[in-house]
């Protein structure tokens, strides 16, 4: 169940990446880097490093370790884009527990089945 766990992260990090890539616009890279106060080079960074970490878990490649640098990262995202955008964030917060037609409310539920499959059939 782990390796086809990390097989499917790992594919959903390329999927992100490619989706950066060549969907995301200049102007919306930018405003991503703008919200954290991070350097506009960093786009192309994140993407870089999803390839690879994507790559590297389907491969099963230091797994331990890829998740590992995977969480440190998104948690600093977070912690920048929080600390940042506090405000924002606290006025968008019911996106998280109630169903709303928006993308995020649609992905957070989309993981929320995908967390509880992967309990349900973990053992």
């Amino acid at each position: 169940m782990y390796n086809l766990f990390t097989t499917i992260l790992g594919s959903i990090f390329i999927i992100i990446s490619m989706h950066r890539l060549f969907y995301i616009s200049d102007n919306d890279k930018l405003n991503e880097t703008n919200h954290m106060q991070i350097n506009p080079l960093f786009s192309n960074i994140i993407i870089l490093a999803q390839l690879v970490i994507g790559y590297l878990l389907i491969t099963n490649t230091s797994n331990t370790l890829v998740l590992q640098i995977s969480l440190i990262g998104i948690i600093l995202s977070s912690i920048l884009m929080l600390f940042h955008n506090y405000d924002n964030i606290l006025k968008t917060y019911k996106e998280i527990w109630t169903y709303q037609p928006t993308a995020m409310s649609f992905s957070l539920h989309l993981l929320y089945i995908f967390i509880i499959v992967i309990l349900l059939y973990s053992n």
